[in-house]
Formats: C-alpha cells, sequence, structure tokens
C-alpha cells in the first residue's frame, strides 16, 4: 500500500517510542509531517477502519504496530500499540 513521505517522520517517531500509548496534538503531528487540511484534521481520518484503506492509520498500523484513535476533546490523536 503507498504511503505519502509526508508521514515517515511519524512511522520513525511511533518506531523509536518505547511506550504502548501516546497521545500527539495536531501542533505536535504538524510539526512531524508538516501542514494538515481540514479533511486530515477529521475524526474520521484518524479513525481505524477498513473503509480508510489509503489513509495514514492503516498502513501507520501497519509499519508500527500502533494503531490510531481521534480524541475528540481536546483535539488529538491516540496511537496505541496493539498487542500481538
Amino acid at each position: 500500500m503507498p504511503k505519502p513521505r509526508k508521514y515517515q517522520p511519524l512511522v520513525d517517531y511511533l518506531n523509536a517510542f518505547k511506550g504502548d500509548e501516546v497521545t500527539l496534538s495536531y501542533p505536535e503531528l504538524e510539526a512531524m509531517v508538516g501542514p494538515m487540511s481540514p479533511s486530515t484534521r477529521s475524526w474520521t481520518y484518524w479513525s481505524n477502519g477498513p473503509y480508510l484503506n489509503t489513509k495514514p492509520p492503516r498502513w501507520v498500523q501497519a509499519e508500527t504496530g500502533f494503531a490510531t484513535y481521534f480524541q475528540s476533546t481536546p483535539q488529538k490523536v491516540c496511537f496505541k500499540r496493539r498487542k500481538p
């Protein structure tokens, strides 16, 4: 599955992260990947789901073992390491 090179710093960060869960705000994500459009700031973009085959959560999970979850208040994205 092709992935935008833009998200490689996020993949690298998660692969180096030693804990099982990390929550990042949009400013923290943008510091890694650059500006995000309104559509990439939506819960549908960052929520896991089979209908999001080309969205970052699917390949981030495949490359890092982290599942993504959107936290609406405040708006943040939570990355949780999946257990084998």
